[in-house]
């Protein structure tokens, strides 16, 4: 997937004062007119559009950076990673495997019982006491432990290396 920056849209109070602030710090040029809006600047083939607050947006809306328009070569790929990376989906992966331990183990322990009860029955009636219970206890220990330390030891990792991501509640390339 190859991405370039299509634009970098600004919210500012005075939209041709921080124009003017980039053409006379950083040899920016005046591009357009962004008419009722603000304007456009060349940042050395870097486009900015400086606005203000615009009344007929119906997002929430701050000063500083609105956000960066990236152009993509591969648009379903580049929008199926970015679900795929999406902290809210991790962090409902993160809520549902661990879920998943809490229903084996409770499982595992209505076993246990299960068995304890079905060995200590045999021998109050029968006088056999082997404790047999042993290997279904330890086999399916075996199996909770393989389950439980993966999750464990992935969940705090999932997500330390990737960025968080802010999101309006749609990708568009606007602005």
């Amino acid at each position: 997937m190859a991405f370039a920056i299509q634009h970098v849209h600004l919210k500012t109070p005075d939209p041709r004062k921080t124009a003017q602030f980039y053409i006379d710090n950083f040899g920016a040029t005046m591009k357009a007119e962004i008419p009722g809006r603000g304007v456009r600047v060349d940042l050395h083939g870097l486009q900015l559009n400086i606005t203000t607050l615009i009344q007929v947006q119906n997002h929430e809306q701050h000063y500083g950076i609105e956000h960066m328009a990236v152009e993509t070569d591969d648009y379903a790929g580049t929008l199926a990673q970015l679900r795929r990376n999406d902290p809210e989906r991790l962090a409902a992966r993160r809520r549902a495997a661990r879920l998943g331990v809490r229903i084996h183990l409770g499982g595992y322990l209505a076993m246990v019982v299960i068995v304890l009860t079905v060995w200590l029955a045999v021998g109050l009636t029968a006088g056999a006491w082997y404790f047999w219970p042993i290997w279904p206890i330890l086999g399916a220990g075996i199996g909770l432990a393989s389950h439980a330390i993966p999750v464990r030891l992935a969940v705090p990792g999932l997500c330390q290396s990737r960025p968080a991501i802010h999101r309006r509640g749609q990708l568009d390339g606007i602005g």
